[in-house]
């Protein structure tokens, strides 16, 4: 372990997998706590154990995030774990891949309500938890190369995605007077099962590694006050999509 994060707590979304999980592994190496926080109990009690395993200290809270009442729930969870959050990163989502006639009105709230309307209402609990404790912050919200080339086989993905890019945008503007910082990271296709990889080359797709790595600077003080940033981390998946 190292200590870019020491004494820091933070709760992640989406925790249970994928890159969620390789973000929660890359902050218990850098010396923080983190409360992983989803909708399933038995994946997040897997997803514990990793964490635990790696000689990080890790809380789990089952809840649903994509209203006000789980995510002030989720947060109040962490506070009782570890003390009030210094971090939150959003990283939970869902994707669905239709012909544009095809979708239907589920397909359409689902993935509004899980990959824009969750990171809200938890980045909203997050900041009422934190200016009430008069400390500074750092959210982190993951978006996707689909915040900024539309696609039309993903309608609903583009649209929450743009959308998330404007509410790390506008948000960070609200909270800058609470020293609250929220940036932002959208990713390429990521490499599957990568949480501790680095890509051998331009030509590959990113990895949960170097995310998860872009993730610790965004919340600890290397990033300075850097606020309402995007980084965009496509790997190969620029020249794919964006050359359309």
């Amino acid at each position: 372990m190292t200590s870019k994060l020491q004494n820091k707590s933070a709760i992640i979304t989406g925790g249970a997998g994928g890159l969620g999980l390789g973000i929660a592994l890359a902050y218990v190496r850098e010396g923080a706590n983190v409360v992983l926080a989803g909708r399933n109990g038995e994946t997040l009690a897997i997803a514990k154990t990793k964490v635990e395993e790696a000689g990080g200290s890790c809380a789990v809270v089952a809840a649903d995030l994509s209203n006000s009442a789980g995510a002030t729930d989720a947060i109040a969870a962490a506070e009782a774990a570890f003390g009030t959050p210094d971090i939150l990163v959003n990283s939970a989502g869902t994707f669905v891949w239709k012909p544009f006639l095809e979708l239907s009105a589920e397909d359409w709230d689902t993935t509004l309500s899980s990959n824009l309307s969750a990171a809200f209402y938890a980045t909203q609990a997050f900041a009422r938890a934190v200016s009430a404790k008069e400390q500074a912050g750092a959210v982190i919200n993951v978006s996707s190369i689909h915040g900024v080339v539309g696609d039309g086989g993903v309608v609903p993905h583009c649209a929450s995605k743009f959308g998330l890019i404007g509410l790390t945008e506008a948000s960070a503007e609200a909270l800058r007077g609470m020293g609250i910082r929220v940036n932002c990271l959208s990713p390429g296709a990521i490499e599957p099962d990568s949480a501790t990889a680095i890509s051998e080359s331009l030509k590959g797709k990113v990895t949960q590694g170097e995310l998860a790595r872009l993730a610790v600077f965004l919340g600890s003080e290397d990033s300075g006050n850097l606020t309402g940033a995007n980084l965009n981390a496509f790997g190969i998946t620029r020249p794919v999509i964006a050359s359309r």
